[in-house]
């Protein structure tokens, strides 16, 4: 296993702005935003955007403790309800250097999974 581990959330979301983005922390803090589509309504259809930053420690260590929480994303995450609306398709990923494991789900009644998704999308935001 890799000493610097990571966790990444992708949403795919034809329609929205972006359309696409991945936000991926390692936990050293290292961490990358891109995105692909428009990012607002005045913008360009293929404005694509990349930026490096540093998570703070207090929002790695919770990406990470949440990530123990939901099982590394080992299992199931999609809650399998009907009639729920579509909010786009996402991923979460764990990658310690040897498998990655990723699970996708459009939405998840697993609290752990709910709250890196919030705290993913706010930091997008």
């Amino acid at each position: 296993a890799q000493s610097n581990p990571s966790v990444s959330f992708t949403l795919d979301f034809p329609g929205s702005q972006p359309e696409h983005y991945t936000i991926r922390v390692a936990a050293d803090g290292k961490a990358t935003y891109e995105s692909r589509g428009p990012l607002n309504s005045t913008s360009e259809a293929t404005d694509d955007f990349h930026i490096n930053f540093e998570a703070s420690p207090p929002t790695r260590e919770r990406i990470f403790a949440l990530t123990d929480k939901a099982h590394r994303f080992s299992g199931d995450l999609e809650s399998h309800r009907k009639n729920l609306a579509s909010t786009g398709n996402k991923t979460l990923t764990y990658d310690d250097g040897s498998k990655p494991v990723s699970a996708s789900f459009n939405y998840s009644n697993q609290v752990p999974v709910q709250e890196l998704t919030r705290l993913f999308q706010d930091m997008s935001s």
